[in-house]
C-alpha cells in the first residue's frame, strides 16, 4: 500500500517537473497557501471569540464581576497545561523564534507549530490575557509555509518564500491588512528580495483577506 501511494506522489512529481516551471508552481503554492491561510485565521478568530463568549456567559454564575479579576491567570494556567501534557515541546517560538528557523535551521519549523500556536493564543486571549494575536498568528502562518515546502520538497530559497507568504496570509486575515503585511514580511522576514518572492506574498495576502 505504501509503495502505490509512494509510486503516486513520484508520478505527480515528475509530472509536475515536466509540465509546470518553478515559478509557476511557487504561484500555485501560494494561491493554495492563500485560501488555507485565511481558513485558519477564520478558526483562530472564531475560538476566541467562542471562548470570549463562554467565559462571560460562565462568569456571573461564578462570582459576578469579582471573577475577571481571575480569568487571565485561568487562561495562562490551562495554556500552560496545555502545553505541558498535550503538546510537549516548546511552541512559544515567536516572531524571534521564526528568524532563529530561517537562518539556523534552513527554515525548518515543527509541524505542532500549525496548532499550538493557534490553541496558546487562543485560551489566552479568549480568558482575557493582556496578549495579542500578531506574534501567534505569524507563527502560525510561517509553520504552514514551511511545511508546505517539507512536503513539496522545496529548496531553502523557496521555503523561506513560502513562509512569508504563510506569515503574511494569517496576518493579512486576521487584521484586514493585507498591504500591512505584505510590508512587515518585507522588511522583518525577507532580508533581501526580488519581484519572484514579491508576487506569491501578494498573492497570499490577497486571497487570505
Amino acid at each position: 500500500m505504501k509503495t502505490g501511494k509512494k509510486s503516486i506522489w513520484v508520478k505527480l512529481y515528475r509530472w509536475r517537473l515536466e509540465r509546470i516551471t518553478d515559478k509557476q508552481f511557487m504561484y500555485l503554492l501560494s494561491i493554495v497557501l492563500g485560501i488555507v491561510t485565511g481558513l485558519v485565521a477564520v478558526l483562530l478568530k472564531s475560538m476566541v471569540h467562542g471562548i470570549q463568549y463562554l467565559v462571560h456567559y460562565c462568569s456571573p454564575t461564578m462570582g459576578g464581576q469579582y471573577v475577571y479579576f481571575f480569568l487571565p491567570m485561568i487562561g495562562i494556567t490551562l495554556t500552560l497545561l496545555v502545553v505541558k501534557y498535550v503538546i510537549k515541546s516548546d511552541s512559544n517560538i515567536g516572531v524571534p523564534g521564526v528568524l532563529h528557523a530561517i537562518s539556523r535551521r534552513k527554515g525548518d519549523i515543527e509541524p505542532h507549530n500549525m496548532i499550538s500556536s493557534m490553541l496558546e493564543s487562543a485560551l489566552t486571549v479568549g480568558f482575557g490575557g493582556s496578549v495579542g494575536l500578531e506574534g501567534p498568528s505569524i507563527v502560525t502562518g510561517a509553520a504552514y509555509g514551511s511545511n508546505f515546502a517539507r512536503v513539496f520538497k522545496l529548496n531553502y530559497k523557496q521555503c523561506v518564500v513560502l513562509i512569508g507568504c504563510g506569515a503574511a496570509g494569517v496576518m493579512a486575515a486576521i487584521f484586514n491588512a493585507p498591504i500591512a503585511a505584505v510590508i512587515f514580511v518585507l522588511e522583518v522576514i525577507y532580508a533581501n528580495f526580488s519581484m519572484s518572492s514579491i508576487v506569491p506574498l501578494i498573492l497570499t495576502s490577497s486571497i487570505a483577506t
